[in-house]
C-alpha cells in the first residue's frame, strides 16, 4: 500500500506538472512561433514545424488521458452500475478460462441505459486491468440466457486477447494525423506557401488518414469475428449468431437519430453472420 501511495505522490509531483508546462510551452510555440523566431533558418523552420505538427497533438492527447483518468472515466464505465448478481453468476461460470498468459479471476457485469452515440452497441467491454463487460439494460429483455452467455464470452475474447490495444494505437495515429493537418495549415497560414504545395500536403495527410482508417476497419472486423468464434468454441454451440441478429433488431427498434451509424453496424453484423456460417460449415475462415 505504501508503494502505491508513493507512486501516486511521484505521479502528482512530477508527471502532471511536467505535462501542463509542456502543453503551455508547445502552445506558445504554436501560436507565437513567428514572433519567437523572427528570422529562422531552414533547419530551425523544419524543427519548429515538426514540433508544431506532432508534439502538440501528442501532449494534448496525454493531457486528455490524464483528465479522464482523474475523473474516473477510465476506471469505471460512465452511467453504468455494477450488477453484483450477474457478476457473481458469470464469475462462477467462466472465471477459470485461460488463454495464452491470461487467467481471468473475476468477471464484472455493468448495466447501463442507452444515452449517447458512444453507446450504440448494446454490449461491449471496458478496457481496464479488470474485466468489465457492459450490457444495455433493455437489451437483456431481447436475449435468452444462452445468448447472454455467448455475448459475455465474446467480450471475454476481447479482454484476453487484448484486442483493443491495436485499435487504440491506430485511433491515436489517426488523431495525430488530423492534428498534423491542422497545425500544418496554421504554419502555412503564418509563413505562406504556394497553393500547389499546400494542396499536395493536404492530399498527402488525408491519404495517410484514409489508409490508417482502412487498416483500423480491417483489424476491427477481424477481431470481432475472432471473438465470435471464441464464443462458439467455448460453448460448443453457435448462440452468438442469434444474439447478433437480435442486436440488429434491437438497434433498429431502439436507436433513433443515428441512421448512418446503425446502417454501418448492421452491415458489419451481416458480414459477421456470413463468416460465422462459413466457420460452422468448414471450421475455418475463408
Amino acid at each position: 500500500m505504501k508503494i502505491e501511495n508513493n507512486k501516486k505522490k511521484i505521479y502528482k509531483l512530477f508527471l502532471l506538472p511536467y505535462l501542463i508546462i509542456g502543453l503551455i510551452t508547445v502552445s506558445i510555440f504554436t501560436i507565437f512561433d513567428n514572433f519567437i523566431l523572427l528570422h529562422p533558418t531552414k533547419i530551425e523552420n523544419i524543427i519548429l514545424n515538426i514540433f508544431n505538427i506532432f508534439i502538440y497533438p501528442a501532449e494534448l492527447g496525454i493531457l486528455l488521458y490524464l483528465y479522464f483518468k482523474k475523473t474516473g472515466y477510465l476506471d469505471e464505465p460512465r452511467n453504468a452500475v455494477k450488477d453484483y448478481d450477474l457478476s457473481e453468476i458469470y464469475t462462477k461460470k467462466y472465471a477459470g478460462i485461460k488463454y495464452r498468459e491470461s487467467n481471468i479471476k473475476e468477471i464484472n457485469i455493468y448495466i447501463y441505459d442507452l444515452n449517447d452515440l458512444f453507446h450504440l452497441s448494446p454490449a461491449g467491454i471496458f478496457y481496464s486491468k479488470a474485466l468489465k463487460i457492459l450490457i444495455q439494460r433493455d437489451f437483456l429483455d431481447y436475449i435468452t440466457p444462452d445468448e447472454m452467455d455467448a455475448v459475455v464470452l465474446h467480450e471475454i475474447g476481447h479482454f484476453i486477447t487484448n484486442s483493443g490495444l491495436i485499435r487504440k494505437v491506430l485511433a491515436f495515429a489517426i488523431l495525430l494525423a488530423g492534428g498534423a493537418i491542422i497545425f500544418l495549415l496554421l504554419t502555412i497560414f503564418m509563413y505562406g506557401v504556394q497553393l500547389s504545395l499546400l494542396i499536395n500536403l493536404i492530399i498527402g495527410f488525408l491519404t495517410v488518414i484514409i489508409i490508417l482508417y482502412s487498416i483500423f476497419t480491417i483489424i476491427f472486423n477481424r477481431e470481432e469475428l475472432s471473438c465470435d468464434i471464441f464464443s462458439i468454441k467455448e460453448l460448443k454451440k453457435d448462440y452468438i449468431s442469434t444474439a447478433l441478429q437480435k442486436t440488429s433488431y434491437y438497434l433498429s427498434k431502439n436507436i433513433i437519430g443515428h441512421r448512418y451509424m446503425i446502417f454501418r453496424i448492421k452491415k458489419q453484423i451481416n458480414k459477421r453472420l456470413k463468416k460465422i456460417e462459413e466457420y460452422n460449415e468448414t471450421n475455418k475462415f475463408k
